[in-house]
């Protein structure tokens, strides 16, 4: 038998010993979501929303830039090509969803979902949608940067900038940050997050700039993180392994971790084929470009229920004024046997009721009659809150309804 060389071993044994300290440092340097959670109370859903009418749906976008420096105050043209990056991954218009794989084309879906740059603040008057906070503090957009559990970037008090009305519109903060982190998102109805709620991102990761080497340079943190904040989560679930309560999504396979860097023709775990390439990955910015079906199932299911005022608010346009809202003034009783609707004010109308209860299940739902006068009952429903909404031709309404 050959004798072996110690010598050599050492070697050999220095040699890897680097090769996985390169690996782990460029690892550092990949894409990282601080969004990793799954709130406690998630669940999968088990209603549909293919056939839903998503022609209205407008989502008011609302920037805070926190800026120490000239770089870091982002230009009006950047934004608004952030806009349309997610106008685009969000409409399916980008023509990477050719390089699909064929196993997975029949799962795509379409949000159809339109942002805006909101063009009226909450008290009414005219905006751009931009707000601009000039800053001293490094790196003020990590995560641990906070004053008693409040994080800095999103507190006027604390130096930041205090998020306009969450529930009508989607605040977005961007600034430096060094905590490994490109984005992080807060979840639907997140108990740790209510007038803080939206996105945070780091400031190089913002805009379509195809022109800047870079990983992250077109834009899709942001098509990312608002996924998040629509209640969708990674592929792989909070951790890593094949568990079969990854993602709550029935159409993404199991997936045993995340994927960085540039993709690969087919890569597969858990015993199926990964979707990699899925938005709600890893990959670099160049590789990523579709939902599934499922996907937009909790995305529709977020905004016809948690989220119903952000796409009712009316905010995106300054020449459109807020309608007055029938279901506000509605005298709705609440009966030992369920609920009672009168409408009468809509006598002369054709409208829809529907009633969702908050896992986003549709529970419920009527046409106009005659008398516009609607009884619930409480049969087969849980003593619970439950959403109210009505559609009147291309306007829409909630309101929040107990029933015993």
């Amino acid at each position: 038998m050959r004798e072996v060389n110690l010598y050599t071993v050492k070697i050999v044994y220095i040699v890897l010993s680097c090769i996985i300290c390169l690996s782990v440092s460029a690892q550092q340097t990949e894409r990282s979501c601080g969004t990793r959670h799954i709130p406690v109370n998630a669940e999968p859903i088990h209603e549909t929303f293919s056939s839903l009418n998503r022609d209205n749906i407008e989502i008011p976008v609302v920037f805070h830039i926190l800026y120490s420096n000239e770089d870091q105050d982002l230009s009006e043209e950047l934004i608004l090509s952030q806009i349309e990056v997610i106008n685009r991954d969000y409409n399916q218009k980008d023509p990477l969803v050719k390089r699909l794989p064929g196993k997975f084309d029949k799962k795509v879906s379409t949000p159809g979902i339109s942002f805006c740059l909101a063009s009226v603040d909450p008290f009414g008057n005219s905006t751009d949608g931009i707000i601009r906070v000039n800053t001293s503090m490094n790196n003020i957009a990590n995560a641990d940067q906070q004053v008693n559990g409040e994080r800095v970037i999103k507190s006027s008090e604390l130096g930041g900038s205090s998020a306009w009305d969450h529930e009508l519109y989607l605040n977005i903060w961007i600034g430096a940050r060094n905590d490994d982190i490109t984005g992080d998102a807060t979840f639907p109805d997140d108990p740790e997050e209510t007038e803080t709620d939206g996105i945070v991102l780091d400031y190089n990761v913002v805009g379509f700039r195809p022109e800047v080497e870079g990983r992250f340079n077109l834009g899709r943190t942001l098509t990312h993180e608002i996924a998040h904040y629509l209640n969708v989560y990674h592929p792989y679930g909070a951790e890593t392994g094949c568990f079969n309560d990854d993602d709550l999504v029935e159409d993404t396979p199991n997936q045993f971790g995340p994927y960085y860097g540039k993709c690969d023709e087919e890569v597969s775990s858990c015993g199926s084929q990964d979707m990699d390439t899925n938005f709600m990955n890893f990959r670099d910015d160049d590789c990523l470009f579709y939902f599934t079906e499922g996907q937009v199932d909790r995305m529709m299911q977020t905004l016809f229920s948690t989220r119903y005022k952000l796409i009712s608010s009316q905010t995106c346009s300054d020449a459109r004024p807020t309608p007055s809202d029938p279901l506000k003034f509605a005298p709705i009783l609440t009966l030992t046997q369920g609920i009672e609707i009168p409408l009468d004010i809509l006598s002369n109308q054709e409208y829809k009721l529907h009633l969702y209860d908050t896992a986003g299940r549709k529970v419920w739902q009527t046409d106009s009659n005659l008398e516009h006068r609607y009884s619930i009952s409480n049969l087969g429903l849980g003593s619970n809150i439950y959403i109210l909404i009505l559609e009147i031709e291309d306007e829409a309404f909630s309101r929040k309804v107990f029933i015993n």
